[in-house]
């Protein structure tokens, strides 16, 4: 088979935008080092049933191959090397100009950035398949809070923060961006599980600004997160989903922290303890994790401005007031149908509920007459399948007047 030459790659004219940022993404070397190539990942996920995985994931392996090859203008390849692991589809350069991984590295780099799409702001839709090509291609959906994650590799300093280019030269804010290392995670530390580092960002963001290539992930989202989409004529399935408001995050500091003070450093046992302590692990199992902030303002934001216990006798404007920054929007407390005290499994979108601040309280343990907690607690449950759903699942009954009473002894 004839494969594109190192030498053809880099020095084109062609701007390639969804190749280069494939192999920005990641890149590895055959073991003689005479091919170069970039892989797409495409995992079966539980999420989906094992009727829908048969009718579905195999047939919709040539649909996504097709979109890679519309995408790069280039042709991809089915992963038939079975020393490439987990790797479904693979693009290869011939290393006829016989580079080593830092030197490829440093061609990529500076012909990426001197590309016209970089530079040029009416370039959107170039600018677009780059960065599909580096999140989504080894990119995962997380079912549990609303982020596109995927594994983040490097080698060294330069590696670690080529991510800078995102914000620096494509456009994307630094808001919509969170970065999850382990290195100092006690499964890491004793090589129980030394798992990769992780790049994530938010689902909706992602969604709404760019779209997927990949018909499976496409139907894991429709199901998960209830998002329908459309199939564009570019061959990317858009998603209509309002973006939440983002509050400044640290990722710029913690990536420059990780760099400085734990990137290839000779750490000691006391040195992981004050890393841990500075950075505010919780070791304590036992301790009240801290709620996802990301969920919580997808449903503040996705959902009606209404209390979900009394909006049928109520007008939120009668149990609320405006916010302040947006006068058009009501304030309301977002709650746990059931509590989820030390449990969080339990702090997912399914589980959540708008309502206004005098029911939240009144649904605190022992706050008011359990009568009327059980009433508020059955309003809730008319208002919000998707909660009495998820109770169903945690008490494993789909009586309605067991679930009401589960969750009223559940009460915090």
């Amino acid at each position: 088979m004839n494969y594109l030459k190192v030498s053809e790659f880099i020095n084109s004219t062609d701007e390639m935008p969804f190749l280069l940022g494939a192999f920005f993404g990641r890149y590895q070397f055959s073991n003689d080092n005479k091919f170069i190539y970039t892989l797409s990942t495409y995992k079966a996920s539980k999420k989906l049933s094992a009727d829908e995985n048969d009718k579905f994931y195999l047939a919709s392996k040539d649909e996504y191959l097709k979109r890679l090859n519309l995408q790069s203008e280039l042709p991809w390849h089915k992963n038939e090397n079975k020393n490439i692991k987990n790797a479904e589809f693979i693009f290869i350069l011939e290393n006829d100009l016989n580079l080593t991984p830092s030197k490829f590295y440093s061609k990529l780099y500076i012909k990426i950035l001197s590309s016209d799409f970089i530079s040029n702001k009416a370039e959107m839709e170039a600018k677009k398949k780059f960065t599909r090509a580096f999140f989504e291609l080894r990119g995962s959906i997380d079912t549990s809070r609303p982020l596109l994650a995927k594994d983040y590799f490097y080698n060294n300093v330069s590696e670690l923060k080529r991510i800078s280019l995102f914000f620096d030269n494509i456009g994307i804010s630094i808001n919509v961006l969170n970065i999850n290392f382990r290195d100092l995670q006690e499964q890491f530390i004793s090589g129980e599980n030394k798992r990769n580092t992780q790049l994530r960002v938010n689902l909706y963001w992602y969604l709404s600004q760019l779209g997927l290539i990949n018909p499976y992930k496409a139907r894991i989202v429709k199901k998960i997160y209830n998002i329908d989409y459309n199939d564009s004529n570019n061959g990317v399935y858009t998603f209509e989903c309002q973006i939440p408001e983002f509050s400044n995050n640290s990722f710029a500091d913690r990536v420059n922290f990780y760099a400085s003070r734990i990137l290839n450093q000779d750490l000691t046992q006391r040195d992981i303890d004050n890393l841990r302590k500075e950075l505010n692990f919780d070791d304590n199992v036992n301790q009240d994790f801290k709620r996802d902030m990301n969920i919580i303002n997808v449903v503040r934001f996705q959902t009606k401005d209404e209390c979900a216990a009394c909006k049928n006798i109520y007008d939120i404007k009668d149990r609320s007031f405006a916010l302040r920054k947006h006068p058009q929007r009501w304030y309301t407390e977002i709650h746990h149908f059931v509590s989820v005290g030390k449990e969080k499994q339990l702090d997912v979108i399914e589980n959540l509920t708008k309502l206004c601040p005098t029911c939240h309280r009144a649904l605190g343990k022992g706050k008011t007459n359990p009568d009327y907690q059980k009433e508020l607690i059955s309003n809730i449950i008319d208002a919000n399948p998707n909660n009495f759903e998820f109770a169903c699942l945690i008490f494993e009954s789909n009586n309605k007047e067991e679930i009401i009473q589960k969750v009223y002894e559940n009460l915090k």
